[in-house]
């Protein structure tokens, strides 16, 4: 008798995801309130501009930084994970990725844009 491989137990994959899961739904109960739709939503309002300009292939500054802030405040939530954002803006999650290494670094040489995307790490909004 042969035996079978082991798809879960010490599977480095399995072990990772089950974390993120974890993580995920038991971070805190903010993450009950905080939707995708609703980090989409702050950031198109914030560069006053529409979804369906997110999911273009546009690589304008306007475009892609508003992509990044939206792949950054996922992070910054705990609650969405990058691939939901990607999914939503129509790029794949690499680029998402390091779009949002590349927001981060320029922190320390752009503090207004820290302070503006720091704005809407606010709660969420009330649905009243």
């Amino acid at each position: 008798m042969g035996t079978t491989p082991d798809t879960t137990g010490d599977n480095p994959y399995f072990i990772r995801l089950t974390l993120e899961m974890g993580t995920r739904k038991y971070a805190n109960a903010k993450c009950d309130r905080i939707r995708k739709s609703e980090i989409i939503d702050r950031v198109c309002r914030l560069y006053d501009i529409d979804v369906s300009f997110l999911q273009t292939k546009s690589q304008q500054r306007r475009a892609s930084e508003a992509r990044a802030v939206a792949g950054w405040l996922a992070r910054e939530s705990g609650c969405v994970i990058l691939s939901d954002i990607a999914r939503l803006v129509n790029w794949d999650i690499g680029s998402i990725s390091s779009s949002v290494r590349r927001l981060t670094d320029r922190f320390p040489e752009k503090p207004e844009l820290a302070r503006r995307l720091m704005s809407l790490k606010v709660e969420p909004e009330d649905e009243s």
